[in-house]
């Protein structure tokens, strides 16, 4: 099982359709209860509340359970810190993303007892190392899933928006990123 932050991203949601395709369990994290609600009906099973007071504790027992010992982070910082102490031993964080701009620390007891690390996932760094073969067998399962209608890898667009309304684009990013990607069409 693995960990994923910002789970109510596109890419969290993502994985959420991917992981239940291939019958891998994923803890998904989320900051609101609403996220919870629209990850479990995308059939999201392990979805847990980072503001519930119980947010800590279910997310130790959890990821004992399921022996999740992999945490995808977007967003760095104090978070990465908190799940990490979280997960059992030997347990890495794979860092992806810098969204709280802060540097993560983790404890020299992690470090050494406990065997946890922090490590970094690029896509480019891996494209480069893998094997012809893996990355043909990665491209073309995405462009099989586009080419038919996108059911794992298709994203949904929430709005479009034209090149004069720019402003007001950047402000629906924010405002509804969880409902989808907003686009901005210069032909509008």
């Amino acid at each position: 099982a693995l960990i994923h932050g910002a789970a109510s991203s596109s890419l969290g949601k993502i994985l959420v359709k991917y992981a239940k395709k291939v019958g891998f369990p994923v803890i998904n994290l989320v900051r609101r209860q609403e996220q919870v609600d629209m990850l479990q009906d995308l059939g999201a099973e392990h979805v847990l509340d980072s503001s519930s007071e119980s947010f800590d504790a279910d997310l130790e027992k959890l990821s004992k359970e399921l022996s999740a010992t992999a945490y995808f982070d977007p967003i760095a910082g104090d978070f990465c810190t908190r799940v990490l102490t979280k997960m059992p031993a030997s347990s890495t964080a794979y860092v992806y993303g810098a969204f709280s701009g802060e540097a993560i620390t983790l404890s020299p007891m992690d470090i050494i007892f406990y065997q946890k690390s922090i490590s970094y996932l690029y896509i480019a760094s891996w494209f480069m190392t893998s094997s012809k073969e893996e990355q043909g067998a990665a491209i073309t399962e995405v462009v099989t899933d586009l080419s038919t209608g996108g059911e794992i890898f298709g994203t949904q667009i929430y709005k479009e928006f034209s090149l004069e309304n720019f402003s007001e684009a950047t402000e629906a990013i924010d405002k509804y990123a969880t409902k989808g990607k907003v686009v901005i069409n210069p032909q509008l």
